[in-house]
């Protein structure tokens, strides 16, 4: 089963990074918990669906890009209740993260 956790619109590749997911366990960014795909071209920037492979249920993920221009970096804090993702803050997305 995959899920979209975010729709990523076409981005200056040469600026933005790849968008990325993690799972957050124990406070900690986890990419290897995190199976993830993104159906968009990283080489030329074209938009796509960011998608979440066999998502945990209760479980909590930070997906985001990094800018290297430092000004539109973003990260985003989800938690999938078992049908779709529901954006938490980060505050609450660490706390959640130790209740496993």
């Amino acid at each position: 089963m995959y899920k979209t956790i975010a729709t990523i619109d076409s981005y200056n590749q040469r600026r933005y990074s790849s968008p990325w997911v993690a799972r957050i366990i124990d406070g900690k960014y986890d990419f290897k918990a995190a199976n993830s795909s993104f159906t968009g071209d990283t080489r030329t920037g074209a938009g796509g669906e960011l998608l979440l492979i066999n998502p945990v249920t209760d479980g909590i993920y930070a997906y985001g890009q990094k800018d290297h221009r430092g000004n539109g970096t973003y990260v985003i804090f989800t938690r999938f209740d078992g049908e779709g993702f529901a954006t938490i803050e980060k505050t609450e997305a660490m706390k959640a993260s130790f209740e496993r």
